[in-house]
C-alpha cells in the first residue's frame, strides 16, 4: 500500500515541492488513520516538513463523537503529530443557514482545514519573506470514487461527472484514491492500528450508505463483475477526455471573451455544444462557482444564448446568475461575494471643538468611504449596519423634499439594475443613511448645531 500511494503521489503531482506542510483530515476511522500513518512513513521520500491533523466533531452522535475526538487527540500526542479539534453543532447550524446538514458539514469541515493551513503557511522554515506550500490531505479511496459515480449517474451527469473524485483540486489532495477499503483494513491490521468505527456507516440510512451496502453488492452479484474496478477505469478514461476538452475550451474562451466575465454571444453560437457548455462551466468556476452545476442549468444557458430576446437571466446555484445583455453573456457572482471584505467603522465624537472642526471640514462632501452624521438623529433611527438593499428601503437624498423609495432613487439616478443588489450601503432599519460614493441621507447628515457626531468609514478589500 505504501508503494501504491507513493506512485499515486508521483503520477498525479500531489507533492511536487520539498518543504511542504500537510493538513490531514482525521476522523479516527480506518481511511483517515491509514492516510495519516502512510504520510508519516513517506515523510522523508517527499521532503514533507510538517504533518498536522485536524479533527471535526460534528456533534451528531453524542458521546461516541467525543470519544472519536479524544481518540484522535491521544493518537496524535502518542505519535508527536500536531493536532487540533473543532466542534460544530452541524444540525443547528444547517437549520439556521438553510443548508442541508451535508452541505453545512462540508463547508465547516473544509473551512477549518483551510484555517489551519493558513496558519501553517506563514510559520515554515522557507526563505524569509516567502510562504511555504501547504496541502490539505483527505482520505477518499477507490470505493468512495465508485459510490460518487453511481450517485451522479442516478441523478444524471455529463461526461465531466464521470471523471469522479479528483486526485487534486487547488490545495486539496487525495493520496488514497487508488487504494481499496480491503487494502486499508489490511494495512491497519499490519501496523497495529485500532481505528474508530462509526456505527452509522453500517446502516443503510443515508444515500451513500445505501449505495455502499446494497447497490454495489447487488450489481457485483447480478452482473458477475467488480463494479468498483470497472468504474475506476471509466473514471480514468473520462479524465483523459477532460484534459483534451479543457485545452479546447480554453482556446474557445479566449476567442469569445469580451472582457473578464463577459463573452460575445455570436462567438458562442459558433461553438459546438460540447465546447460551449464546458465554457459556461469554466466561466462560472472563474467567477467562484465550482460545483453543483447540473444539466438543467446548462440547457437553460443554451436557451438563453439562442433566444431572440436581447436580454434575459438564468439562475445558477448559490445565487450566481447568467445574464444576456445586448450581445454579451455575463457571469455574475452573488451579492455576498461582491461585498466580501467590506466593513463599517464607526467613531463617536463628543468634544465640541472636534465636532466644529469635522463639520467645517466635511460640510456637503460625499466621499466614497468617509461620511459624518448627527449622532442623536442616527440613534433615534437605530443601529447602523453595512448591507445591501432590501425591499422597503427609503432615503432622503440631498436637496429632496421628503423621502423616496430606494428603488425609485436608483431608477432616477439610472443605476444599472445589474449592480443595484450588490451596492454596499449603511442603513438603520429600513432607512438608508448612506450609499458610499453616491448619496447621503440629508435627515441624518451632520449640521452646525450637532452636539455629537458619528463618523462612518467603509473599508473594502481590493478586488
Amino acid at each position: 500500500m505504501i508503494e501504491k500511494v507513493k506512485k499515486t503521489i508521483i503520477k498525479h503531482g500531489l507533492l511536487e515541492e520539498a518543504g511542504t506542510a500537510i493538513v490531514v483530515g482525521l476522523s479516527g476511522g480506518p481511511d483517515s488513520l491509514s492516510l495519516l500513518k502512510v504520510l508519516c512513513e513517506l515523510k522523508e521520500d517527499f521532503g514533507i516538513e510538517e504533518i498536522f491533523a485536524v479533527h471535526i466533531n460534528h456533534m451528531y452522535r453524542g458521546e461516541p463523537a467525543f470519544a472519536d475526538e479524544y481518540f484522535c487527540r491521544d493518537f496524535c500526542e502518542e505519535h508527536q503529530i500536531g493536532f487540533r479539534a473543532y466542534r460544530f453543532d452541524v444540525e443547528k447550524i444547517a437549520e439556521e443557514t438553510g443548508e442541508s446538514t451535508e452541505e453545512a458539514g462540508r463547508r465547516l469541515r473544509y473551512g477549518a482545514f483551510r484555517e489551519v493551513a493558513e496558519e501553517l503557511r506563514h510559520c515554515g522554515t522557507k526563505v524569509e519573506g516567502t510562504d511555504r506550500t501547504v496541502k490539505i490531505a483527505v482520505a477518499h479511496n477507490k470505493e468512495d470514487n465508485a459510490e460518487t459515480l453511481i450517485m451522479r449517474l442516478a441523478r444524471g451527469t455529463g461526461t465531466e461527472g464521470l471523471c469522479g473524485i479528483e486526485y487534486k483540486r487547488e490545495d486539496i489532495i487525495r493520496p488514497l484514491l487508488d487504494i481499496s477499503r480491503s487494502e486499508i483494513e489490511a494495512f491497519c491490521e499490519l501496523r497495529g492500528l485500532t481505528p474508530r468505527i462509526d456505527g452509522t456507516n453500517l446502516e443503510p440510512i443515508y444515500t451513500r450508505n445505501k449505495v455502499r451496502l446494497e447497490v454495489i453488492p447487488y450489481i457485483n452479484k447480478a452482473l458477475g463483475c467488480d463494479i468498483v474496478e470497472t468504474l475506476g477505469r471509466l473514471s480514468a478514461s473520462a479524465s483523459e477526455d477532460r484534459e483534451f476538452f479543457s485545452a479546447e475550451v480554453s482556446r474557445a474562451a479566449e476567442k469569445a471573451k469580451a472582457e473578464e466575465g463577459k463573452y460575445i454571444i455570436e462567438e458562442l453560437k459558433a461553438l459546438m455544444p460540447a465546447i460551449r457548455k464546458r465554457l459556461v462551466v469554466k466561466a462560472f468556476a472563474d467567477a467562484g462557482l465550482k460545483q453543483d452545476i447540473g444539466a438543467s442549468h446548462l440547457e437553460a444557458a443554451e436557451r438563453l444564448v439562442f433566444s431572440e430576446k436581447t436580454t434575459g437571466d438564468v439562475s445558477f446555484p448559490r445565487g450566481f446568475m447568467l445574464k444576456k445583455r445586448y450581445g454579451q453573456l455575463i457571469f455574475f457572482a452573488p451579492e455576498e461575494d461582491k461585498k466580501q471584505g467590506c466593513r463599517l467603522k464607526l467613531t463617536v465624537v463628543t468634544d465640541r471643538e472636534e465636532v466644529t472642526s469635522f463639520i467645517s471640514l466635511k460640510k456637503d462632501r460625499r466621499d466614497k468611504d468617509f461620511q459624518i452624521f448627527d449622532r442623536d438623529s442616527v440613534r433615534e433611527a437605530g443601529e447602523p449596519v453595512l448591507r445591501t438593499r432590501k425591499q422597503g428601503d427609503i432615503i432622503s437624498p440631498l436637496g429632496f423634499d421628503g423621502t423616496k423609495k430606494l428603488k425609485n432613487y436608483f431608477i432616477d439616478r439610472k443605476v444599472d439594475r445589474d449592480i443595484r443588489d450588490r451596492l454596499p450601503l449603511v442603513a438603520a432599519g429600513n432607512i438608508v443613511l448612506w450609499i458610499p460614493g453616491m448619496e447621503v441621507n440629508q435627515r441624518f447628515a451632520a449640521k452646525h448645531d450637532s452636539t455629537s457626531l458619528i463618523i462612518m468609514e467603509v473599508e473594502c478589500a481590493e478586488k
